[in-house]
């Protein structure tokens, strides 16, 4: 079952900026990048569901809306559009480090396997405090 908006608590995305990060995927990719990621445990810090065109992540503790990456897709895959980082995220830190972080959650969060919960990822121990996973 694909995580949905209502699944788990969120607040709506506030004031945003644009940040570079740019990204092209499979559709296999894609198909899995949209499956859900839900918080099993305390430990694990995000939630992200998919509402197209739009991959919305937001913090599991708070429901704080973080980062909103849009795509273009067609027969060959998608193609990252525009992608959208909380303005008071972006305050404390720059618009490329912010589209470093959404790259390394994307990718080790979202494309690794389908539809779980974040505890089900067992990350690097030097990524688990950053990523969210109960598991070392």
């Amino acid at each position: 079952m694909k995580a949905e908006q209502h699944h788990f608590q969120q607040e709506p995305f506030g004031e945003v900026e644009p940040i570079p990060y740019r990204a092209r995927f499979s559709l296999e990719e894609f198909q899995r990048i949209t499956e859900c990621l839900t918080p099993g445990t305390m430990e694990d810090k995000w939630f992200v569901y998919f509402r197209e065109p739009s991959l919305c992540l937001h913090r599991s503790w708070t429901g704080k809306a973080i980062y909103r990456v849009d795509f273009d897709v067609n027969l060959n895959g998608a193609t990252v559009r525009e992608v959208a980082c909380a303005s008071d995220v972006l305050a404390a830190r720059d618009a490329d480090y912010e589209a470093r972080v959404l790259g390394f959650l994307i990718a080790n969060l979202l494309a690794e396997a389908k539809c779980r919960t974040i505890s089900a990822w067992r990350p690097a121990y030097s990524a688990r405090s950053f990523a969210g996973s109960a598991h070392t």
